[in-house]
């Protein structure tokens, strides 16, 4: 089967609770793994970008076609956004 994979990258305002800040991998890790279609690769806190944070996302996606593969990333982009917000974070410019 042919794998997908899907970088995202994404930037948290660095002013936030580094609590909150601290649980975005993990949080993430739960999120894709919660697909059945989606294979968790990581989820790291690369850099700082001025005054944001930049996360990156990698997973792969398994012998799904367009479509399909869309509506998948869809699933964890929005759930990616709830799960900032129940954090009280902030996706930041980057």
């Amino acid at each position: 089967l042919q794998q997908r994979r899907v970088l995202l990258r994404f930037a948290l305002a660095a002013a936030a609770a580094p609590q909150a800040l601290e649980q975005v991998p993990d949080r993430v890790r739960q999120l894709v793994r919660a697909e059945p279609q989606a294979c968790f690769e990581r989820c790291h806190c690369l850099a700082i970008q001025g005054s944001s944070l930049l996360y990156e996302l990698v997973y792969g996606l398994e012998g799904l076609d367009v479509g399909q593969h869309r509506e998948v990333q869809q699933r964890i982009t929005l759930g990616l956004n709830r799960l900032l917000q129940d954090l009280g974070l902030i996706l930041a410019a980057n």
